[in-house]
């Protein structure tokens, strides 16, 4: 009896998948291309006919889309100020702290991870977008102004040193 209703079961499954397939691979109608995409086709068409202007048009071609870079980028991001760089460059070195770093307060902290968030609701106002518990990383305002290392305060420190650098006689 269990080899006969193996071989119906195989049979069933074989025509089931037989089914499938066949309904998969029947003839579907072609999408109608949008006519701003046969625009774009064309385009393509015609700027692979003519190579030449294709090559004389290219972004990617010697001597095309060549500009001077600025030799150092990073002053956009903390510039220093306009005057007295000696000056600025002084206190840069005299900010320094023993560790060896520029320590500034810290605009925005947030808290460490500690695993998942409890259940208990938690007291207080949460209408702006900072912290909620203690148990959310997302940055806030930091109200104790830690001392600590500032990207920015490093940038402009190192933004001073290297154009004073840069004006200085080689």
């Amino acid at each position: 009896m269990s080899r006969h209703f193996s071989r119906l079961a195989g049979l069933l499954i074989s025509g089931l998948l037989m089914a499938a397939a066949s309904a998969c691979t029947r003839a579907q109608p072609a999408p109608a291309i949008p006519p701003e995409e046969s625009a774009m086709a064309r385009e393509i068409a015609a700027l692979k006919a003519d190579v030449q202007v294709l090559a004389k048009n290219s972004p990617i071609a010697p001597g095309t889309g060549i500009v001077e870079l600025p030799r150092f980028f990073a002053d956009r991001y903390a510039p220093p100020a306009e005057k007295d760089l000696p000056g600025q460059v002084r206190g840069s070195l005299s900010a320094l702290n023993k560790t060896g770093f520029w320590p500034a307060p810290l605009p925005q902290t947030s808290h460490p991870y500690k695993g998942p968030s409890t259940k208990a609701e938690v007291q207080g106002d949460f209408g702006t977008t900072h912290v909620g518990d203690d148990t959310d990383t997302s940055p806030y305002t930091d109200t104790a102004k830690t001392v600590s290392i500032s990207t920015q305060e490093y940038l402009r420190n190192m933004n001073v040193l290297v154009q004073w650098l840069a004006q200085a006689p080689h």
